[in-house]
């Protein structure tokens, strides 16, 4: 291969812990019914989430209002930092965050605080559509399976990230889930 290749690394769900967020400012407490919930919640468009559940009612109106410092002040997950050097690690290989801001206001400002907070050196791509950024020599490492579907359609790579709804709180993926993906672009690069 000539080029190197491109990895792109989502934010929520990848490197920090939306849910717990998500949870802690709702007063809710992150019980695997809550964790459904809001992967159910995740799977419908933001108006489809209004007529369907209050829960969803407050859920986008409670981020809306906390604003920029909801996404600025996300918790890294255990496992960010070791994936982050993982990635750097090719040197084949460029590493650039790729991340939605979603329907709120301050979701693409407090992103980009967050980002550089926490990794000041690295790019950070935001967008709704990151299938625009696949091609031939681009992976995406991403916990959402939609994303990951439009991504590879649009001829990139993709490593599905396991879904942080489904993992045990504070699980960590250093061993597993990392080292897999280790593999997958070591293979690709091959």
């Amino acid at each position: 291969m000539s080029h190197k290749l491109k990895i792109l690394l989502d934010l929520d769900g990848v490197i920090c812990n939306f849910n717990f967020a998500a949870c802690k400012l709702a007063n809710y407490e992150l019980t695997q019914e809550n964790k459904n919930w809001l992967m159910e919640d995740r799977n419908r468009s933001p108006e489809d989430n209004l007529k369907k559940r209050d829960k969803s009612i407050s859920f986008y109106k409670l981020i809306d209002k906390a604003g920029i410092g909801f996404w600025e002040n996300l918790e890294l997950f255990p496992w960010a930092h070791y994936l982050v050097e993982t990635c750097l690690s090719f040197d084949r290989a460029q590493l650039a965050f790729c991340s939605s801001y979603g329907p709120w206001a301050c979701g693409a400002t407090g992103k980009v605080l967050f980002k550089n907070r926490h990794f000041p050196k690295i790019p950070l791509i935001l967008t709704r559509e990151k299938e625009l950024c696949a091609h031939s020599n681009s992976m995406l490492i991403d916990d959402y399976p939609k994303k990951i579907e439009k991504f590879r359609n649009a001829g990139g790579a993709f490593f599905l990230w396991p879904n942080q709804y489904l993992l045990e709180d504070r699980v960590d993926l250093r061993g597993g889930a990392i080292l897999d993906l280790s593999l997958v672009i070591r293979a690709f690069l091959d």
